[in-house]
């Protein structure tokens, strides 16, 4: 099953990824990625980088960078080759997980082929997929949103509580 988290900005999408994987049974094999905003001094702006979505990297630098936000409404730089290159070896390490973490997919991601025919491709392999999208439109957001196998949540202040629980729930997961 795809579950799919979309809602405001800091709403507690990302957050309730982070309760369900702490939820995993030991041994329970995640893979996938996650994107991290490292500021840059500009109100909603800063550096994004995309990372394993278990393990910490190394270290943030121009190999894992997607992008860089220069604001709310100001717009944002996509580096297209780091999704091609970090974005689909981090897809296809997941091939072989249990549950597959994809937090978050955008439009910094629009003209990254390679990594969108694989995202697109893993919609449709019947695994456990948990991610977030933003309420936007492209091609690649409304594919997913349209999916079959997609149910997309909308997170608000009022059900982000119990959502972690039925997340759990709806992809079979349970703790041992």
């Amino acid at each position: 099953m795809n579950i799919f988290l979309t809602g405001e900005v800091q709403i507690g999408k990302s957050t309730i990824i982070n309760k369900v994987i702490a939820q995993l049974p030991e041994g329970y094999n995640v893979g996938g990625f996650k994107t991290i905003t490292i500021e840059n001094g500009q109100p909603q702006g800063g550096d994004v980088h995309i990372i394993p979505a278990i393990i910490r990297p190394e270290g943030f630098d121009k190999s894992n960078r997607i992008g860089i936000r220069y604001g709310k409404a100001r717009g944002y730089d996509a580096f297209t080759e780091v999704f091609e290159h970090e974005g689909v070896r981090l897809l296809l390490n997941c091939k072989a997980c249990d549950l597959i973490i994809m937090d978050e997919i955008g439009t910094m991601e629009k003209d990254a082929q390679n990594y969108n025919r694989l995202l697109m491709e893993l919609l449709d392999e019947g695994k456990n997929i948990l991610g977030v999208i933003q309420p936007k439109k492209s091609e690649l957001l409304d594919f997913i949103r349209a999916h079959k196998k997609t149910k997309l949540i909308t997170v608000t202040r009022d059900n982000r509580n119990g959502l972690a629980e039925e997340i759990s729930s709806c992809l079979n997961i349970i703790k041992q």
